[in-house]
């Protein structure tokens, strides 16, 4: 599998959209790699996960065509992982060739939502809605997807998910937006084996402690640890880190420079990595 980092940043980007600290007006100073827009991937130009309001500048960015997308799965219905109005645009006069079924995937709040305000253009958009509940499983074709439950700051009774995508023998975890695991979590996780982990780092230098809803570098530690010792990964399974907060993390040298200790790989806009 080809998996395509279109964004690496939380909520606000990185630098932040109105912030001006020391971290952002660095970032903004040296550009490349240092600039991040808000977090999503796409696997095999087929599976896109989480659309952010940036998702149509860096499918141009990062050389994608969000057309060829047939399967969006959506982690949580906060704004910066579901920009429905982008759906909008999926219907004549907006594209003037025959697309494929779009299959959006997500938790019973996401799929409401996205039914609600796309009433009566589903089916000119050709977006057929699917709900998943934690531990449930789909499979679309040669892919099997597997939800598990986040933990994150959600308002109501909405579940946030985390995906696992298997393909021809591989696997792996998408885990952003997400605290510690629970129990529940970690016991979907022990049946599998990964060949890579894609988690999240918002706290960065911090860590769950100071906000139960995100994790940081010494998190992400625990966790590997766990896996290493459920067999879930290997001792070279790679880790890498996205969703990464100005707040709590340096720009990208530095960032790089601080992960080499703990041996995982810091992700960046555009990045591509197979699996």
């Amino acid at each position: 599998m080809e998996i395509v980092f279109l964004g690496t940043a939380g909520a606000e980007g990185y630098p932040g959209t109105f912030c001006d600290c020391a971290r952002c007006r660095r970032a903004r100073l040296l550009g490349g790699k240092n600039l991040r827009a808000r977090s999503s991937i796409v696997v095999d130009d087929v599976i896109l996960i989480d659309i952010p309001p940036d998702v149509y500048v860096q499918s141009l960015k990062c050389g994608v065509k969000l057309g060829n997308i047939r399967f969006l799965l959506i982690t949580h219905s906060h704004p910066d992982h579901l920009y429905i109005d982008e759906l909008r645009l999926r219907k004549n006069p907006f594209t003037k060739v025959s697309l494929k079924p779009l299959y959006v995937v997500g938790n019973a709040t996401v799929s409401r939502r996205v039914r609600r305000v796309l009433k009566g253009e589903l089916r000119k958009s050709k977006i057929r809605v699917i709900s998943i509940s934690p531990g449930n499983t789909l499979s679309f074709g040669k892919y099997r997807i597997v939800a598990v439950p986040a933990v994150h700051n959600v308002e109501g009774k909405e579940k946030p998910l985390n995906y696992i995508i298997e393909r021809d023998g591989k696997s792996f975890l998408y885990a952003v937006d997400t605290g510690p695991y629970t129990h529940e979590a970690l016991r979907i996780l022990e049946k599998h084996h990964f060949d890579l982990v894609v988690v999240e780092a918002t706290m960065g230098l911090r860590s769950s402690r100071d906000f139960k809803y995100h994790m940081g570098f010494e998190d992400i530690k625990v966790l590997q640890e766990w896996m290493l010792y459920k067999n879930v990964v290997d001792e070279d399974t790679p880790f890498v880190l996205t969703h990464f907060s100005h707040n709590n993390s340096p720009p990208h040298d530095e960032l790089v420079k601080e992960l080499e200790r703990y041996g995982f790989l810091a992700a960046y806009d555009c990045m591509r990595i197979y699996v």
